[in-house]
């Protein structure tokens, strides 16, 4: 049986990865940071193809050449060096728009990117804990600036 093509450069493939998990140190108060949490990430791709051959010749690629994709072990192995080297962040919305901006510029096939974070324990002023708490960050290739004004926020 033949190998199926890929699509024409320009169109676009969808990568998620659900639930990756990481024990990190990250919070804002000092008890949160005392150890290590864990954390769950869920992150939606959206990328492209980028082949030169394919702007030269009308030869498409096929699905089994992983050099002309994304390769998403090697997108796990980044993720999981760049918390490594980023523990102790105090802010997961930080640590959401950082590292969303590292796997950009290191991917640059990445048209567009939704990361969730999730933390699973929460401790509250009185020493409740509990609970759940889920950080989303949104990126565009070629967005500028933040869609929305102060008066009226992004969705």
């Amino acid at each position: 049986m033949e190998n199926p093509k890929l699509p024409a450069s320009g169109e676009t493939f969808t990568l998620d990865l659900e639930d990756l998990s990481f024990w990190l140190t990250v919070g804002w108060p000092e008890r949160e940071r005392e150890q290590p949490q864990q954390v769950l990430m869920t992150l939606r791709l959206l990328y492209s193809i980028q082949d030169s051959a394919l702007q030269q010749e009308s030869v498409l690629p096929t699905t089994e050449d992983i050099t002309r994709t994304l390769d998403y072990s090697k997108l796990v192995l980044f993720i999981e060096e760049y918390l490594h080297r980023h523990q102790g962040v105090r802010l997961l919305e930080s640590l959401a728009c950082s590292l969303t901006q590292a796997l950009t510029h290191t991917f640059p096939q990445i048209l567009t990117s939704h990361l969730t974070l999730r933390k699973t324990r929460l401790s509250g002023a009185a020493g409740a804990a509990g609970g759940q708490v889920k950080v989303g960050y949104s990126w565009s290739r070629g967005r500028s600036k933040p869609q929305g004004s102060k008066n009226h926020p992004p969705p």
